[in-house]
């Protein structure tokens, strides 16, 4: 049999008796050694042991070459986690429309290129397209809290992989106080949500208050010095947290953040399903790490794509923004998906 990688999927048969050039070769999890052969205008692996195969002459150096592609993988993974992006000159919470300055460097990143992104209530905005320039200024144009990602990547090489940095901005449309949070407009019940008040001195008590889909304001905490608040939402629906900021001659500020409150996506709408690309276990390899993908077009025409036997490719779940779950394979069964390398089970 002829197969995409050790005990991958059967991409054809080679004839007894034929001769193939071996290009490299891969060891499955029982140590056992896949010859790297070219059949049929496309490269694969056969089985070496069980007098399967033979090695009838020996290319010179061969496994030096092998050994030493192997060396240099290693290496360029080893510089790319080296690889580092950071933001300077941003601070975490500004007032009203300020002129914000900062500038951007990196760290083992040769001729280094930045592209930077702002996000604000779930909606990414462009702001920088690659330059090799170091410094920017932004003025926000509304109150609210903003996401400055960064993207990273050498000019001498496009296929480099891209380091990322981010930094979170608070923009409170008083000079005198307001407030931010651990999560921007959306939230889950029983999830804590977490408040910081910025504020000057000439404000320092504050009142923490709740409309739950415009009802009745109900008290979480009265006047207080505390700058820190927690809250765990019991209900889902259509919050207003309201915070009540007072100074030492009892005059007062009101500002208020809606957040939208649903039930964990495993509560609701779960639906299973049964691909038919997949292979029906892991051969020995346990997987340690979650691949989360994003993917074209709508939840639903991905399901069809994936559940399809003509696609050839599967997943695990689907998971839609509205919190809709789709299980198309059970967990012991391996997806025909990207992914990495898994762990060898020891």
């Amino acid at each position: 049999n002829f197969r995409t990688s050790p005990w991958g999927r059967k991409i054809g048969v080679v004839k007894k008796g034929s001769k193939y050039k071996v290009y490299g070769y891969k060891k499955d999890p029982k140590g056992v050694v896949w010859y790297k052969i070219y059949s049929n205008g496309r490269y694969g692996y056969v089985y070496s042991s069980g007098g399967y195969t033979s090695i009838v002459s020996k290319a010179s150096g061969l496994s030096k070459k092998i050994e030493k592609k192997d060396r240099n993988k290693n290496e360029t993974l080893k510089n790319n986690i080296k690889k580092q992006v950071f933001i300077n000159g941003i601070v975490s919470n500004v007032y009203g429309k300020e002129k914000i300055k900062f500038n951007v460097t990196s760290k083992n990143i040769k001729s280094p290129l930045y592209q930077i992104y702002i996000t604000k209530d779930d909606k990414t905005e462009l702001f920088m397209t690659y330059s090799n320039k170091t410094k920017y200024e932004w003025t926000p144009k509304k109150a609210g809290d903003y996401l400055i990602t960064i993207f990273a990547k050498s000019s001498s090489n496009d296929n480099v992989a891209q380091v990322i940095n981010s930094k979170s901005v608070v923009v409170s449309s008083n000079k005198k106080a307001g407030f931010y949070t651990n999560i921007n407009n959306r939230s889950y019940v029983n999830a804590p949500i977490e408040f910081n008040v910025v504020s000057d001195k000439e404000y320092n008590k504050f009142k923490w208050v709740y409309k739950l889909n415009k009802g009745k304001k109900i008290v979480l905490k009265d006047f207080s010095k505390d700058t820190k608040f927690k809250y765990k939402p019991k209900k889902e629906g259509n919050y207003e947290f309201i915070l009540i900021a007072k100074n030492k001659k009892g005059k007062t500020v009101l500002f208020s953040k809606k957040i939208i409150i649903k039930k964990l996506s495993s509560e609701i709408n779960f639906k299973k399903l049964n691909s038919p690309n997949y292979y029906k276990d892991r051969a020995g390899y346990i997987p340690d790490i979650i691949v989360a993908h994003i993917t074209e077009g709508s939840f639903e025409s991905a399901v069809n794509w994936l559940t399809t036997k003509e696609s050839e490719v599967s997943s695990t779940f689907v998971i839609a923004k509205d919190g809709r779950v789709n299980q198309l394979l059970d967990i012991e069964k391996a997806p025909w998906t990207n992914g990495t390398k898994p762990k060898k089970r020891n």
